[in-house]
């Protein structure tokens, strides 16, 4: 599968190549012939396929799964965040509110498994499973039943935070985590299924199957943490810093900017110069804003990634009294990310 790609993703097992058009996710991630392995489903948050192996314990994979049709809603009140271009995602835990603590959800304690694992030593690496990053997004009028993939990566930070629920107003703890996306230029943006494949299968050893792995995770279990910043995937939209992009850059202290960006992000009919010139500015910037806010949002609210943000609630351009402006307003709310 391809970074950007869509994918057809149905309740129901099917084993055709395609699905309405779209590659099938149940073909693309099969098993090898004769192998009998279940399916890899990605109905929750955080998942994975479970191995056992008598060799060594393993953890294949794992999967998140944003679904932005939900955000704003009591089973997801967060909004996670996803810029592929600037390998960057920031994913909030599987916690929900009520009586158990953020630990206590099995997603959670995994990445949290995997955190320890990815800033190890070099045999931790190996044992370190990636981490694939999966956003539900909208085809043909469907709002459901399709996966964009937007790479995989590296958990570089995890932090315990507290989150309201607005439906209830009750504070609940849930950890998020910060994810670098790895550049697969030299796979042609592919993730190579086999590698996963090889990563499941007890029969062969961890360190045997890294020969599969892409070449910028090769290279991140042979040199650690420190190497992160150097296989970040990063899409290089123009040659030319700007000196605006210079001044954003040098920012020390958190920043917002907010206003009337008259734009849908992502696109959906803008001039393509003016999405370009758009991408630029907003290049390492966080947009809450952004994505599949109902009602589409043209006012827009940008950060640095120092602060944590979410969508609180719209405000409707309309109420009982009458119109109150030609556009929605919104609310964030922000904390610091450390």
């Amino acid at each position: 599968m391809k970074i950007g790609q869509v994918l057809r993703y149905t309740a129901k097992v099917v084993a055709s190549p395609t699905i309405d058009g779209l590659p099938n996710w149940y073909f693309e991630t099969r098993g090898p012939d004769g192998t009998g392995w279940n399916v890899v489903r990605l109905d929750s948050g955080i998942n994975t396929s479970a191995v056992e192996s008598k060799e060594e314990e393993r953890i294949p994979f794992l999967a998140i799964r944003s679904s932005p049709h939900r955000f704003g809603s009591s089973s997801t009140p967060w909004e996670d965040v996803h810029r592929p271009d600037q390998g960057f995602s920031r994913y909030f835990g599987d916690a929900k509110p009520g009586e158990k603590s953020a630990d206590e959800y099995l997603g959670n304690n995994r990445m949290l498994d995997a955190f320890i694992l990815q800033s190890g030593d070099h045999e931790d690496r190996v044992l370190a499973p990636p981490i694939l990053v999966f956003e539900a997004v909208p085809h043909s009028g469907r709002v459901k039943g399709q996966l964009m993939f937007h790479g995989l990566g590296v958990i570089t930070k995890a932090e315990l935070v507290v989150q309201r629920d607005e439906k209830s107003k009750s504070t609940f703890p849930n950890y998020v985590f910060d994810i670098a996306l790895l550049d697969l230029a030299e796979e042609n943006e592919e993730l190579n299924w086999e590698w996963v494949n090889s990563r499941r299968n007890s029969s062969i050893p961890l360190k045997e199957s890294l020969k599969l792995a892409p070449t910028s995770w090769q290279k991140w279990v042979a040199s650690g943490p420190a190497s992160v910043a150097r296989l970040r995937r990063n899409v290089i939209t123009r040659s030319v810093v700007t000196e605006k992009m210079q001044l954003l850059s040098s920012f020390s202290e958190p920043f917002v900017i907010a206003g009337d960006y008259n734009q849908r992000i992502p696109a959906s009919r803008q001039p393509k110069q003016m999405v370009a010139l758009l991408d630029e500015v907003l290049q390492g910037l966080v947009v809450p804003t952004a994505g599949h806010v109902d009602p589409p949002l043209i006012d827009h609210i940008a950060h640095s990634s120092a602060l944590v943000s979410r969508i609180s609630r719209t405000i409707p351009a309309t109420n009982s009294e009458g119109r109150l402006s030609d556009h929605t307003g919104v609310v964030v709310k922000f904390s610091r990310s450390n």
